[in-house]
């Protein structure tokens, strides 16, 4: 017997449980090398970089040479700085300082808040008067001149700058010694040296490492002097506390090539103040990863104000490889002079701990390509706003895989990746994105039609999926509603008029077809789901918001249609399925991926929406119904989904938020898994709301785009924030559909 022979046999569907755990047994042994793993721990320390909180005094030492020509800065627009004598001058520069450090936005004190969501903060330990070099008669140098300042070794300077600060100040290092060990370090006291000029300085480790001053038994002991000019920015001062307290890298440009990673992180980019990398962000604390490990959607808020970022790697190799996704919207935070916003994508490879390892272990995934080659020069930090994924621009709107351009999903060494993100949304305070992970899918999420067992949570969490036959010429997308009757009979309804009866496996085995009626002139193609009560009464949902109730014959011989409501923010459109179980409590599962519990006529009346999870590989669309057996278990039923190589999918609008009323232009892009574009490509929208001139389009062109005009409603909309959620499906003869989502937010008062 063939292979095709036995799957569709009866002995398949007798021993198709024990085969399919056999499958998964032999797949986790051969993923765990015959041994359960742990699951991995991507937020253990790294290089000296762990987790950092709570509030941490800061010493500010204001120290210049004995040089008149080394005067502190005061911003030319000081009124009268002409006539104001040097100790006014000093003065105001220490309050200029300390607001640009402990002052109200934007300060290094509120960067430090608002970075970590509240979970590190300074505070001023002291910031001393600018304080004049003295020479030490007993050394070989003059410690007072401008070349011992500004080109001396820093090594020694930087301990002999620490010694000044109880010779000169009343500051004693004694009050920060929280453990009373004898030694103040870095988790104890922060310390920056301000001294006239410009730029800041690397800061490096003490000569010698642990400082002898009066007031310690032991000395002051840090990972390294953090230093800037008094005319720096107060971002550059955030940068070089940044080395000392967290011991974090540069990710600037290098000798090595290393591209940098534009304005997305503290440590490359000092100019204005964009947040930490996410990586420094989970490492020290601060930022909680959702780890994937399985295929679907899921939702992203603006890494700004939540502490959100997924984690997508390969059980198959080990935690030092992985790439971390942030949804990048600078709104009102210190980011707000950024003009790019998406998704930042970042590969990070934690293998070399030797010089430069922050340039080894952290890369950004460059949207739209590396910055120009003028820009890549050691030491600058190149940028260009389309370095974020964002499906408003075809540019950077494209579908990141080991095979993309110019982005590619790679691991360090070159090799490819196996993890996809198949849907990159519009830029959005809020996003949701669909993530292959390996074994990859493809965006179609080829599969044949299968059923499930499992709970509401979790589809197939009591039975793989397994196929199941149809009566003769007759197919999954022809089914309009499934439902189980009190003695687990199966009933099926078709688009042509037809119904059938018989087991979750075989739809024909009890009853052939025959013919129902649907109630109000309504048409088969107008049932959004059906099922069973447990007095066997047949209730049907309608797309115009409305559910019936009656037999397998006459969907409204009991009740007339009548309106129902769904779960928040949600509209009928939105249900994928409907099932009732033993309680008669009835269950709706939503393309979002949540189901929500209620009554036949409000479906969340028992419970809000919450999260239910479907097979690797499947997405809430695929569902065709869902049944509840008498013992309360879910069953499920998808559809068969292509065959073939897949069609990837980019689309965006034009312009991305409309005025109510007015027209946009939706721009869809068919492509293979690599990339090339696609012709002879049928392309098939809809919206929640609004109208399209036309739903179809036939792509032709070799630059295998197709545009559709849409005109907004009339008004904004109740649901999902105001915003229009349009799905896209392209077909083609031998490949399997392409699927792609696009929201618009619909703007009152826009022009």
């Amino acid at each position: 017997m063939s292979l095709t022979g036995f799957i569709l046999s009866g002995r398949f569907r007798r021993y198709r449980h024990i085969l399919a755990k056999v499958v998964l047994a032999v797949a986790a042994l051969a993923l765990a090398g015959g041994m359960p793993s742990a699951a991995p721990d991507f937020t253990a320390p790294f290089a000296g970089v762990r987790p950092v909180t709570g509030t941490l005094p800061v010493l500010v030492i204001l120290l210049r040479p004995d040089d008149p020509s080394d005067s502190p800065y005061l911003p030319l627009s000081t009124p009268q700085i002409q006539n104001l004598s040097q100790g006014q001058i000093e003065g105001q520069s220490r309050d200029r300082i300390r607001r640009q450090i402990f002052g109200p936005r934007k300060s290094v004190s509120t960067y430090f808040h608002e970075t970590s969501y509240g979970a590190f903060n300074i505070a001023e330990a002291m910031v001393t008067p600018w304080l004049v070099a003295r020479d030490d008669p007993s050394t070989s140098v003059d410690e007072s001149s401008h070349a011992f300042i500004h080109t001396s070794d820093i090594y020694k300077k930087g301990a002999w700058i620490i010694r000044q600060v109880e010779a000169m100040t009343t500051f004693r290092f004694s009050r920060y010694d929280k453990n009373k060990d004898g030694r103040v370090a870095e988790d104890e006291l922060g310390v920056l040296w301000i001294y006239p000029g410009i730029y800041g300085g690397v800061g490096r480790e003490t000569d010698p490492a642990l400082v002898k001053v009066p007031s310690l038994s032991k000395g002051v002991q840090l990972n390294m002097l953090a230093r800037a000019g008094d005319q720096s920015h107060w971002s550059l001062l955030a940068h070089e506390l940044a080395h000392q307290i967290f011991r974090l890298g540069d990710l600037y440009v290098d000798h090595a090539g290393y591209p940098g990673v534009g304005p997305l992180s503290l440590m490359c980019d000092q100019g204005e103040g964009t947040h930490l990398d996410p990586w420094a962000k989970m490492k020290l604390g601060w930022l909680k990863p959702t780890i994937v490990n399985e295929d679907g959607w899921y939702a992203l808020s603006d890494v700004e104000t939540r502490p959100e970022a997924l984690i997508l790697h390969d059980p198959r190799r080990d935690r030092r490889d992985y790439f971390i996704v942030e949804n990048r919207w600078p709104g009102q935070s210190h980011e707000d002079f950024l003009n790019m916003k998406g998704l930042a994508m970042w590969r990070i490879s934690e293998r070399d701990t030797s010089g430069n390892w922050a340039r080894k272990t952290i890369s950004l995934i460059w949207a739209a390509g590396f910055p120009p080659s003028e820009q890549l020069e050691p030491g600058q930090c190149p940028g260009r706003d389309d370095a974020l994924f964002n499906g408003d621009a075809a540019a950077t709107g494209y579908a990141p895989n080991a095979h993309s351009s110019p982005g590619r999903l790679v691991w360090q060494d070159g090799t490819a990746s196996g993890i996809a993100i198949w849907h990159v949304p519009r830029a959005s305070r809020n996003v949701r994105l669909y993530v292959d992970v390996p074994p990859m899918q493809g965006p179609a999420m080829v599969g044949p039609a299968v059923a499930m067992t499992g709970s509401t949570r979790d589809l197939d969490s009591y039975e793989p999926p397994y196929f199941f036959l149809l009566p003769p010429g007759r197919r999954s997308d022809d089914i309009v509603g499934i439902g189980m009757a009190g003695d687990d009979h199966v009933y099926v309804w078709y688009e042509d008029g037809m119904a059938s009866s018989g087991t979750t496996a075989d739809f024909g085995r009890y009853r052939p077809p025959y013919a129902y009626s649907i109630p109000g002139g309504r048409k088969p193609k107008d049932i959004l789901a059906v099922d069973i009560a447990s007095d066997d009464h047949v209730y049907a949902w309608y797309r115009d918001g409305t559910v019936s109730a009656g037999t397998t014959r006459d969907l409204g011989a009991y009740r007339p249609p009548a309106p129902f409501t769904v779960a928040q923010g949600r509209t009928p459109a939105d249900i994928v399925a409907i099932g009732i179980a033993q309680d008669d409590h009835v269950y709706a599962w939503y393309r979002d991926g949540m189901v929500s519990s209620g009554t036949s006529r409000d479906l969340d009346a028992f419970r809000p929406a919450y999260r239910s999870s479907l097979p690797v590989g499947r997405v809430p669309h695929d569902i065709i119904d869902v049944g509840i057996d008498t013992k309360d278990r879910v069953r499920s039923w998808l559809h068969a989904n292509g065959s073939g190589a897949s069609i990837v999918v980019t689309a965006y609008a034009t312009p991305g938020g409309v005025a109510p009323g007015k027209p946009a232009t939706l721009t869809v892009k068919a492509a293979d898994a690599h990339g090339r574009v696609l012709e002879n490509v049928a392309v098939t929208v809809s919206g929640t709301s609004g109208a399209f001139s036309s739903s179809t389009r036939l792509i032709t062109g070799e630059e295998g785009l197709a545009e559709f005009t849409w005109i907004a409603p009339a008004s904004v909309p109740s649901t999902y924030d105001g915003r229009v959620l349009i799905d896209i499906r392209a077909t083609r003869q031998g490949m399997s559909d392409g699927r792609g989502l696009v929201d618009v937010p619909i703007l009152s008062g826009a022009p």
